[in-house]
């Protein structure tokens, strides 16, 4: 052994921890060196502040002589053989040049400096102190650098000194950047430990906030997360903040811990535009954000804010808002009337509520989507305005969406358990009362109860088929087939997928509310549950777009008698009667009608206009005679299932008549 002044002049370092910025190293299995100087460098020493971050068999260290990433000398700390060691590497290839332990914990902060004499007797220190010599003269002079494996380190106040002592390169990193450094991958500036130290400062001091932080780790911009226990629900479902004072210039690592039905959560910078994390390796996310604010949320939120918008966006003849329940919060529970303003006589009657569990934000934007097309001059929202009447109640547990609860399974029940006689919640209760007043004077046909689970796809909820009439469950199918036709596409498609609802889904089962309006109301098509999963924006309005669609398409239009159609044929020309069955599945019949003897043609198209069948192009006797269709097209293979139209054509009409093929 020899003395330390044999090797080099003791520099102090001002300060006894890391400070303001350091240069971060993170490798996997494959070394990753980041190095400075000129190739003609004979430094006698080069220390830096260093901190293990993570990493329990890597190591980290000083680089000396540095010709190529082959040709090097490396000194260096290993946390799996918790040792320092010095390494010599040529033509790479790593030799062992000396070794004795240490063992010091993660995240402890201290000084390493590699030293020699320049005639080949070299050193590594630890906290001033040689714990190392070993000799060796295969290199003499190169460039320095800093290396990792297998592991993240903090490296900071970089100290080169020449051969008489004086600075010959120096660097705290405090400036923000890693100007004249080479780096390979996973090397940047942070800002670590000491003072100041930079920390994210967490706000949930708005409609919906809501989470509990777990975990903060500044150095490595850690943050653990999990949603608070608001209202009376058991479930962390939703989680909704807003993250400040954020270091653009590193990747933030979050963990989200406890998080019921969890999918990969959102981001904004505006809490309007939101991103979908990218997927982890692991459960661990890791973004570098490029401002120094953002939301986070569960899925893109919708607060009453939005519904309020919503409302004020729509405004116009079509549309009727009023206040269809006053929650236990005294808040207002709005319902949306939407139709064309030439009455309700007539008219077929839907119903759509979302968001019974507060955390279940899809739902309403669906609710949303559909308002606003339906609003829309779009010509089949048209149709559906001139045949039905459209109740829409975007948010129904309006006090824990205000809240930030998530409401599933609150105290003392669950809404979507609450649909019974004596309903607990206001909205419940006024909800089932103002359905049920709207079925005694008009025509009632179809529910739908927007949920959103977080699953993998977009389902249907219906109830067992071993529960219902045959009648009933070929209506579910003929909806089913329609729904995956208008919206199996898209960044949000609904491809036919269903689940049955029944006693061993939940004991209370029979209290839902698409199983209490099925049995309450006999007269209804169809009751459903509607389970979206968590999406963008766009998404949630192309699939409310579907809905409408296959709206319109399932309720029939307003039919005549053939009896009242000859009497007006002389008038108005040739006409086709609806299909009788429809929905079908091996064979459908109709009537075409002619004020004359006529040349007609009668071909079936499919759902994009497509020809698929001619089934008549022949003269026809005025009056009625009849057609029909197999349900296969030219070649005499059979048609998908879906919605097909039968298009009758003469020189003086064409008419149109719409059916169901079910496969």
């Amino acid at each position: 052994m020899y003395s330390a002044c044999a090797l080099i002049t003791v520099f102090a370092l001002a300060g006894s921890g890391l400070t303001d910025y350091c240069y971060r190293g993170a490798a996997g299995d494959a070394e990753s060196f980041t190095i400075t100087g000129q190739p003609t460098w004979a430094p006698r020493s080069v220390e830096a502040r260093v901190r293990p971050v993570g990493g329990a068999a890597g190591s980290m260290g000083i680089v000396l002589h540095y010709q190529d990433s082959a040709n090097l000398y490396l000194f260096l700390y290993g946390t799996g053989s918790t040792a320092l060691r010095i390494y010599r590497k040529t033509a790479g290839t790593y030799t062992l040049l000396g070794s004795t332990p240490l063992v010091i914990p993660m995240g402890e902060a201290h000084t390493m400096r590699a030293a020699t004499d320049g005639s080949g007797l070299l050193g590594l220190y630890w906290d001033d102190v040689l714990r190392l010599s070993v000799s060796d003269t295969t290199f003499d002079a190169g460039r320095i650098g800093l290396r990792v494996w297998n592991m993240t380190a903090d490296f900071d106040d970089v100290l080169a000194l020449g051969a008489d002592g004086s600075p010959l390169f120096a660097d705290d990193f405090d400036d923000g950047n890693a100007g004249g450094w080479s780096a390979g991958s996973g090397w940047t500036v942070v800002a670590q430990s000491g003072s100041p130290m930079p920390q994210p400062v967490f706000d949930t001091s708005f409609e919906g906030g809501n989470v509990q932080v777990t975990l903060v780790d500044p150095p490595t911009w850690t943050v653990h997360v999990t949603p608070e226990l608001k209202g009376t629900s058991p479930y962390r479902a939703w989680f909704y903040f807003r993250m400040s004072n954020l270091s653009p210039a590193q990747p933030t690592n979050m963990v989200f811990q406890d998080v019921a039905f969890f999918t990969r959560p959102y981001y904004s910078y505006d809490n309007v535009n939101w991103t979908v994390f990218p997927a982890p390796p692991g459960n661990m996310y890791s973004v570098t954000f490029t401002q120094d604010l953002v939301w986070i949320a569960h899925s893109i939120p919708y607060t009453t804010s939005h519904e309020q918008q919503l409302i004020d966006d729509v405004q116009g003849p079509h549309v009727q808002t009023s206040v269809l329940a006053t929650s236990e919060g005294g808040r207002p529970v709005h319902r949306l009337t939407i139709t064309e303003p030439d009455g309700l006589t007539g008219k077929q009657g839907v119903w759509l509520v979302a968001r019974q569990h507060a955390w279940e934000a899809s739902g309403s934007w669906v609710a949303d989507g559909l308002a606003r097309w339906l609003a829309s001059s779009d010509p089949q929202a048209i149709s559906l305005r001139a045949k039905a009447v459209v109740n829409l109640v975007a948010i129904m547990d309006v006090d824990n969406v205000v809240l930030g609860g998530s409401g599933k399974d609150q105290a003392p029940i669950d809404f979507n358990r609450d649909w019974r006689a004596t309903p607990h919640w206001n909205a419940v209760r006024e909800t089932i009362s103002g359905i049920d007043a709207f079925a005694a004077t008009e025509s009632y046909d179809l529910f739908i109860d927007a949920h959103c689970p977080g699953s993998a796809s977009t389902f249907l909820y219906v109830q067992p088929e071993s529960m219902v009439s045959p009648q009933y469950w070929l209506r579910f199918e003929e909806f089913r087939q329609i729904l995956a036709s208008t919206a199996g596409s898209g960044p949000l498609p609904y491809n036919g997928q269903y689940s049955e609802l029944g006693p061993s889904y939940h004991p209370l089962w029979n209290q839902i509310s698409l199983w209490h309006q099925y049995v309450v109301h006999s007269e209804l098509e169809l009751s459903l549950g509607l389970e979206t999963q968590t999406s963008s924006r766009s998404g949630y309005q192309s699939l409310a777009e579907g809905i409408g669609r296959a709206f319109d398409d399932f309720l029939p239009d307003e039919t005549t008698d053939v009896e009242d159609l000859a009497g007006a044929v002389a008038v108005s020309g040739a006409a086709l009667m609806s299909p009788q069955p429809t929905p079908f599945r091996t064979a459908t019949a109709l009537d075409i009608v002619l004020p004359q003897s006529a040349m007609v043609r009668l071909t079936v198209h499919d759902a994009l206009g497509r020809q698929v069948r001619t089934l008549v192009e022949e003269i026809r006797p005025a009056g009625s005679s009849p057609a029909a269709w197999d349900g296969r097209n030219d070649s005499g293979f059979p048609a998908a299932g879906g919605v097909y139209f039968l298009r009758l054509h003469t020189a003086s009409r064409d008419a149109t008549a719409k059916v169901t093929l079910l496969r």
